[in-house]
């Protein structure tokens, strides 16, 4: 999946100075209006403002900006528009807008007595609130609240700065006007400030984050170096970790104010400089699509083989990040903390789980790199062994007989890798499985759990002792002490899909300035070395790709009718009562593009709640791209010879005597012609009952936009 190298951000970026200026002008305009009309620029670049006049004469105040005797110079500092957060196509997931807030403009008067401005602020207060609200403040919880004395400080230490009411509600066009045109003898304006837009609502919410307002303005006597209007600042997400990169640099302006308080000059000494638009390797379309396919509690990983870039990381449930704009009200808030869904947790990369029988696929390479085992080796698969003082059992309870590694992964036999990991040891497990990166942050500029690894050393530690048969017998089934995050898991079967490098999975493509030049760019890293033979590696793949199209394989309702899938289902013990449920692997299994993961908190087994998820994943995803469209337009088309499913190794001579009879038939019936028939599975899962419907036809105008 190649990028060009830098990504095109005109449209991006012209909106954001188009947003400055707009910001800057209505400032101008409002500073040097003669009617009482507010003067406010909270939003761009201009907060320093001069009222000349006022209809307030009935309140016993004389109109006049002056702050002070004689001339005045103020230096404000102009906070930056906050940088974009793209995908990997430039589509917009976190922007700004222009918003409009009342505010309130003082008429300057020094002979105004606190009573007088008091007076004068409530009153505009109760007109602000019938507006808005239409009815009294204990009728409405969202009221904007405020006391005679914070009036009367703003008039004291900043009257010809605007009084600002930034809460959870912005003013709606009807507001606006009517504000413009029938309360102005109050004073009161509508402000305009730049907030946070998020275009695609809750899509990759976990990932993004939101912001909030990061101070209160002063209320002291204006000092220079103030800002100019309020600054926001990440809390979450990435808004939060690339906090500093997405702020920019801010600007300076000097204001100068003749001795009536009256605005003679102003000069922007310093622009302030956008924040760095942050490009991450995320696809808006898959994104949104692996949200769609989840439900319950769950979560979806898309890693692209070739390098770890994080194509999807879908969390379910989740939320509207236009909810914290410009700030979310408390009972909404609370509500959102106490579900106990836990929608404000990223799963795919926050929570970790048992990965179950997953874990197998580093298990059996650990085994194969020690000699333990060679592919053609036979273990029996009964329903239960005994370990150390316990009995172990297999998720099937009847005995399944003798099998080599390809059969065990494609039966997810436990007893088979009880068996196996105890001839392997803790230490070589640990090892292998550290190479495949468990146990250790994936480094994504995201709070994340890095899981848990349990070494002897960790045992010692939290258990005084050492990993006994019974403690290895569970880590080789993914059990026991062991947990991992779905990402891990994805990131982990990118080995097993190229042969050679575990690629660590990565979230940020490129950062890019203001000018659209890239200032840093990530580069991909491996983990760990696969270090396989290729006979080996083989094994392990036939017998992945046997989980899904053979009919002793335990995934075969992940069937892919676009591609063939490798995988390995998983079902865990978790918490009281509770399982976890898992499938994961790669495809096409021939040519990988996508490794991937699919966790669910519940469900019967891996085969049955996870591996229909990623079936309708994929079969959207192949089914609907389009490269006019530029829908999922990067998905490769699967070709090639399919890597050969349903026949084990041991199998090798019957299956070769088999193929030589049926050759012999056929050759007899086309009377010497040469067949195309191709071998079929021995039993194939069903092809879905519909093919999803092709993306309609967009505009150039939704294509440049990301809709």
């Amino acid at each position: 999946m190649n990028l060009p190298t830098v990504i095109p951000f005109l449209p991006i970026m012209k909106a954001t100075l188009k947003l400055l200026s707009l910001l800057l002008c209505l400032s101008a305009s409002l500073l040097v209006s003669n009617h009482a009309e507010p003067a406010v620029s909270d939003g761009g670049t201009a907060d320093a403002k001069v009222l000349v006049e006022g209809e307030s004469e009935e309140v016993g105040i004389v109109p006049s900006w002056q702050t002070q005797k004689g001339a005045k110079t103020i230096v404000l500092s102009v906070p930056a528009p906050r940088g974009q957060i793209v995908d990997r196509g430039g589509r917009p997931l976190a922007t700004n807008r222009v918003a409009y807030f009342p505010a309130l403009k003082f008429p300057h008067n020094p002979d105004a007595t606190d009573e007088e401005v008091g007076a004068f602020g409530m009153a505009a207060l109760e007109q602000l609130n019938i507006l808005c609200f239409g009815g009294k403040e204990s009728d409405q919880v969202d009221y904007w609240t405020k006391e005679p004395k914070d009036f009367i400080q703003h008039h004291k230490n900043r009257s010809w700065l605007p009084f600002l009411f930034v809460g959870r509600h912005e003013l709606t066009d009807r507001q606006k006007k009517t504000i413009g045109s029938k309360v102005t003898s109050y004073g009161l304006i509508a402000h305009p400030v730049y907030v946070r837009h998020y275009p695609r609502g809750k899509v990759a919410c976990h990932i993004v984050g939101y912001t909030g307002l990061s101070k209160p303005l002063p209320t002291g006597p204006l000092e220079d170096g103030d800002p100019m209007f309020y600054e926001w600042e990440g809390k979450s997400g990435l808004e939060a970790s690339l906090d500093d990169a997405l702020k920019g640099r801010p600007g300076k302006l000097n204001i100068i104010f003749d001795k009536d308080g009256n605005e003679m000059e102003r000069d922007m000494l310093q622009q302030p400089v956008a924040g760095s638009t942050i490009v991450l390797t995320i696809d808006a379309n898959m994104q949104k699509l692996a949200e769609d396919v989840l439900y319950y509690r769950s979560s979806l990983a898309v890693v692209d083989c070739d390098n770890g870039e994080i194509l999807a990381l879908g969390s379910n449930p989740g939320f509207n990040l236009n909810d914290f704009v410009p700030s979310i009200s408390q009972d909404k808030f609370d509500k959102l903390i106490k579900d106990e869904n836990k929608p404000l947790v990223g799963r795919a990369f926050q929570f970790s789980y048992p990965p179950a029988s997953t874990f197998k696929v580093p298990i059996t390479l650990a085994a194969l790199k020690e000699g333990t085992i060679r592919t053609t080796d036979y273990f029996d698969c009964p329903g239960r062994i005994r370990v150390g003082s316990q009995w172990k059992k297999n998720w099937h309870k009847s005995n399944e007989g003798k099998m080599t590694l390809q059969k065990a992964i494609a039966r997810s036999c436990n007893t088979w890798f009880y068996t196996v990991g105890q001839k392997v040891g803790a230490g070589p497990l640990v090892r292998e499985a550290q190479n495949f990166g468990f146990g250790q942050l994936t480094k994504i500029p995201l709070e994340e759990s890095a899981g848990l690894l349990p070494t002897n050393a960790w045992m010692m530690e939290n258990h005084g002792h050492h990993m006994y048969l019974g403690d290895i017998a569970n880590f080789a089934i993914g059990q026991g002490f062991v947990e991992a995050t779905p990402l891990q898991v994805a990131q982990s079967m990118t080995g097993i899909a190229n042969g050679t490098d575990v690629w660590r999975a990565r979230l940020i493509k490129q950062k890019q300035n203001h000018l659209n030049d890239v200032i840093e760019r990530s580069k991909k890293e491996s983990i760990g070395r696969v270090e396989m033979a290729d006979k080996a590696l083989a094994a392990i793949r036939r017998g992945m790709v046997d989980v899904v199209h053979a009919g002793h394989g335990t995934g075969k309702q992940g069937y892919c009718s676009y591609a063939q899938v490798a995988a390995k289902t998983g079902t865990a013990q978790w918490r009281a009562g509770k399982q976890m449920t898992w499938f994961a692997g790669f495809l096409p299994a021939n040519d990988p593009q996508f490794a991937f993961a699919v966790a669910f908190e519940g469900g019967s087994s891996g085969g049955t709640t996870a591996a229909p998820i990623a079936k309708k994943y994929f079969n959207s995803l192949y089914g609907r791209r389009s490269v006019r469209n530029d829908l999922f337009a990067e998905v490769r088309t699967p070709g090639g010879k399919k890597v050969k499913d349903g026949a084990d190794d041991s199998d090798s001579v019957n299956s070769a005597t088999i193929k030589k009879k049926r050759t012999r038939k056929r050759s007899t019936a086309s009377s010497g012609k040469k067949s195309t028939r191709r071998s079929t599975p021995s039993r194939s899962a069903p092809k879905p009952r519909t093919v999803p419907a092709k993306a309609k036809k967009r505009s150039l105008w939704d294509r440049i936009r990301g809709r």
